[in-house]
C-alpha cells in the first residue's frame, strides 16, 4: 500500500474562469504559482515531478481543448477549482469539474477536491440551490477556504502567503494518506477471485467426498440389513421346521391302523405349513422394503413372534387328536381323547410309567419348582415360583451370583406354557410331565432341556 504523494510524476488540476483573472489582472495566475511554489517545497518536488496544471499555460495555440483538457485531469491527483459566479455559470468550469469528480471515484477517493471560494456565489447560501446541482453540492459539502477577504491583497504579502501555506499543508496531508493505486486494486480482486475459486474448489470436493461417505454408509446399512434378513428368515426356517419334525414325531407314534386320527392331522399340517410359507413369504418381500431406521428396529424380532404364535396355532390344530389330560392332579386315574368335534371318550388311565411322558394340565404348573444343572458349561439354579392368579416369578442364579429376570404373565394349552414378561418379550416352550412332582420344559432356540422338580406347594393366590 503506498500514498499518492509517493508517484513518480504528481500532478494537480487548476481549474478557474480566464474571464475572472482578465478581469482582475492575473491575479488568479499569480495565486496558482504562489500554490504551486509552496505545494513543491512541502512536498520536495521540482518542476520536472511537479506541477500545477492551469489551460493557459499548458495549453498551446491550436490544440483542441477539450481533449487537452480531460488528458491533464485524467493525469491529476487533486484539484483546486476556484470558485466565482463566473466560474460556476461557465460550461468549460463545469466540465472540469464534473470531469475530475469520474477521476476521484476512478482512483477511489472521495477527498481530493480543495474548493476556494474567491467571491460569493448566491446559490451556495441556500441549501435548496445547491442541492441538486452536482458541481454546487460538491463544494457545499467539502471544506473550502475562504478567500474572499483577500482577494484584494497581492499573492506575494504575507497574510495571502500564510493562507496558501495552510492550504498547501491540507493539500499534502491528504496526499500522504494510505491509497490503493487502481492497479493494486486490480490484483487485489484478482487474488480474491482465485481465493473465492479455491474456496468454492475445496467446497465442492469436500461435498463430493461427503456425498460419498453417505453413499458407502448407505450400502453398508443396506448390506447389513439384506444379511440381518437372511438371518431372521433362516431362524424362523428353523423354528418351522423343529415344530413340524415335532408333529411327525407325534404321528409317527400313533397307530398305523387308525386313520381317523392321522389323515385329519395330516390335512392340518399340509395347511398350518402352507400358511407358515405365505407368511415367511411376506415377512420376506416387507423386509426387502426401504424402511426407516425406527421402524427397522421394531420390524427386526418381528419374525421370531410371529413364527411361535403359528406354531403354536399350528400345534392346536394338529394335536386336536392328542389325548390330554383333564386330571386336576398326576395323581387322579380319569382322562379323555379328543378326536375332531365328537364328545370327549373316557379312556383307564395308564400305567405309572407312561403318566410321566404326559402333557401336564394348567392346574399342575402351579407351585414352586427347583431346578438345578448345568447349562453351556454354567451352573445354573433356578427357584421358579408359578402362581394360579397368571403371574410368575424367579430367583436366578448363575455360578453362584444371583441374575435379575422380570416377573412375567403365563398361560399353558395343549403342552406350550407361553410367558410374557413385563420388560417386553416373550417366550413358548413345550412342557411334559415326568412325575407326580416333576417336569420337563424345553428352550428351543437354545436347544436346553431344563428339568424342575416340586419344592412347595401351589400357590392360592
Amino acid at each position: 500500500m503506498s500514498t499518492l504523494a509517493e508517484l513518480p510524476e504528481l500532478i494537480g488540476f487548476f481549474s478557474y474562469s480566464r474571464e475572472d483573472d482578465e478581469a482582475f489582472r492575473g491575479t488568479l495566475s499569480a495565486l496558482r504559482e504562489g500554490i504551486q511554489r509552496e505545494l513543491s517545497a512541502q512536498l520536495g518536488r521540482s518542476k520536472k515531478n511537479f506541477r500545477l496544471w492551469q489551460d493557459q499555460a499548458a495549453i498551446a495555440p491550436g490544440k483542441l481543448w477539450e481533449k487537452e483538457i480531460k488528458t491533464a485531469i485524467d493525469q491529476s491527483v487533486f484539484f483546486i477549482p476556484i470558485v466565482t459566479p463566473r466560474a460556476v455559470n461557465s460550461k468549460y468550469c463545469k466540465f472540469e469539474f464534473e470531469t475530475f469528480l469520474a477521476r476521484e471515484a476512478a482512483i477511489g477517493r472521495n477527498d481530493l477536491v480543495f474548493p476556494i471560494v474567491y467571491i460569493s456565489v448566491a446559490a451556495l447560501e441556500s441549501e435548496a440551490s445547491w442541492r441538486d446541482d452536482p458541481v454546487l453540492s460538491t463544494i457545499a459539502r467539502r471544506q473550502y477556504v475562504d478567500w474572499r477577504p483577500l482577494r484584494h491583497l497581492d499573492a506575494q504579502t504575507t497574510v495571502a502567503r500564510e493562507q496558501i501555506e495552510r492550504l498547501c499543508q491540507k493539500i499534502v496531508e491528504t496526499l500522504r494518506e494510505p491509497w490503493i493505486s487502481p492497479e493494486e486494486r486490480r490484483r487485489m480482486a484478482e487474488a480474491e477471485a482465485r481465493k473465492r475459486a479455491d474456496d468454492e474448489a475445496r467446497r465442492l470436493e469436500a461435498e463430493a467426498e461427503r456425498r460419498a461417505e453417505e453413499s458407502r454408509r448407505r450400502t453398508e446399512v443396506e448390506a447389513r440389513k439384506r444379511a440381518e434378513d437372511k438371518a431372521w428368515r433362516l431362524e424362523a426356517e428353523k423354528l418351522a421346521s423343529v415344530a413340524a419334525n415335532r408333529v411327525d414325531a407325534s404321528l409317527t407314534n400313533q397307530p398305523e391302523s387308525n386313520p381317523t386320527i392321522k389323515a385329519p392331522a395330516v390335512q392340518e399340517r399340509v395347511v398350518a405349513g402352507a400358511a407358515a410359507e405365505r407368511t415367511l413369504r411376506k415377512l420376506e418381500m416387507s423386509a426387502s422394503k426401504p424402511v426407516s431406521a425406527t421402524f427397522r428396529g421394531r420390524f427386526k424380532f418381528a419374525p421370531l413372534i410371529a413364527i411361535p404364535v403359528l406354531l403354536f396355532v399350528y400345534v392346536l390344530m394338529t394335536n386336536s387328536w392328542r389325548i390330554v389330560s383333564v386330571q386336576d392332579t398326576p395323581s387322579q386315574s380319569a382322562k379323555f381323547e379328543l378326536q375332531g368335534d365328537s364328545q370327549p371318550v373316557k379312556r383307564e388311565a395308564p400305567d405309572s410309567q407312561t403318566a410321566k411322558s404326559e402333557v401336564p394340565d394348567r392346574q399342575f404348573l402351579i407351585g414352586t419348582w427347583r431346578s438345578h444343572q448345568m447349562e453351556n458349561g454354567r451352573d445354573v439354579l433356578i427357584y421358579w415360583t408359578i402362581k394360579g392368579d397368571g403371574t410368575t416369578s424367579y430367583d436366578y442364579y448363575v455360578d453362584g451370583q444371583k441374575t435379575d429376570v422380570p416377573p412375567s404373565k403365563w398361560t399353558y394349552a395343549s403342552g406350550f406354557f407361553q410367558e410374557e414378561y413385563e420388560r417386553g418379550g416373550s417366550g413358548l416352550c413345550p412342557v411334559r410331565a415326568t412325575g407326580p412332582d416333576s417336569f420337563q420344559i424345553e428352550i428351543v432356540e437354545h436347544g436346553i432341556k431344563r428339568n424342575y422338580t416340586r419344592v412347595g406347594p401351589p400357590s392360592r393366590s
